[in-house]
């Protein structure tokens, strides 16, 4: 996304009573006026600086996920950093620089050589169906029991920028949809996505506060059967569902 970012104001991520991971305190990164990734990475950056995770995975694409470039600014030493292409796109010199660049076709043997399991992955896919829920489907098999995945872009602000289909500037594509058919595949898993910036998705295999994994699966399969079918109303739908389709919030 490319959207002007703004300043985040210093927010808590845990309350200081429990800093326990269930324990989640998600309503301090629901500021409506914080974008382009800079709420996830405050979120993220606390979440640390509180849990002290041993192994983070980040994943990003030439065309997504600029947030993580400033994500720890002060290096943790325990993160791998990818960044995968699709098709033509290229790397510049500056994300080679930070990144490991590889193809997306190669990202899951890439990941299972490192042999390590993270604690903490944070993506931001390629926006397209195909990879966002092959991204969402592999990374699991390279978490921990008690890890945490994060996704950036899975509430997109508006149609325009919910297309199917890869075009520059603000596009958040349809990783939503991808998002929602993991947690209809999974569904002991918990779940919420902060309808904040343009969609902060959270996954975890255990229980923490304000997660949760009691949805409409007959709304969720409607809305992943109207995509796959090609159903130009997909996003309306999931805008006016989306709390009973995955536990959105906006407070």
């Amino acid at each position: 996304m490319k959207t002007k970012a703004k300043s985040c104001p210093a927010a808590h991520f845990l309350d200081k009573q429990n800093i326990s991971i269930d324990r989640m305190n998600l309503s301090a990164y629901l500021n409506p006026r914080i974008q382009n990734g800079e709420v996830v990475r405050k979120m993220i950056e606390d979440l640390h600086k509180e849990r002290g995770f041993k192994n983070i995975l980040c994943i990003r694409t030439p065309t997504t996920g600029a947030w993580m470039d400033t994500l720890f600014k002060k290096k943790t030493g325990n993160e791998t950093r990818l960044m995968y292409t699709v098709g033509a796109m290229t790397a510049n010199s500056y994300m080679k620089r930070l990144y490991t660049v590889i193809e997306h076709s190669d990202l899951e043997s890439h990941i299972r050589a490192l042999n390590v399991q993270f604690d903490l992955i944070c993506i931001d896919p390629f926006h397209e169906y195909a990879e966002s829920a092959s991204d969402f489907s592999m990374l699991p098999l390279f978490l921990t029991d008690d890890g945490i995945i994060v996704s950036h872009d899975c509430y997109p602000h508006n149609k325009d920028w919910a297309t199917s289909k890869f075009k520059s500037g603000a596009w958040c594509g349809v990783t939503y949809v991808a998002f929602i058919e993991f947690a209809y595949n999974n569904p002991d898993w918990f779940y919420v996505i902060l309808k904040n910036d343009t969609g902060i998705g959270i996954m975890s295999r255990k229980p923490m506060q304000q997660l949760k994994n009691t949805f409409n699966r007959e709304l969720q399969k409607q809305l992943i059967d109207m995509y796959k079918a090609g159903d130009d109303t997909t996003y309306n739908f999931f805008c006016a569902n989306s709390k009973e389709l995955i536990n959105a919030i906006s407070e």
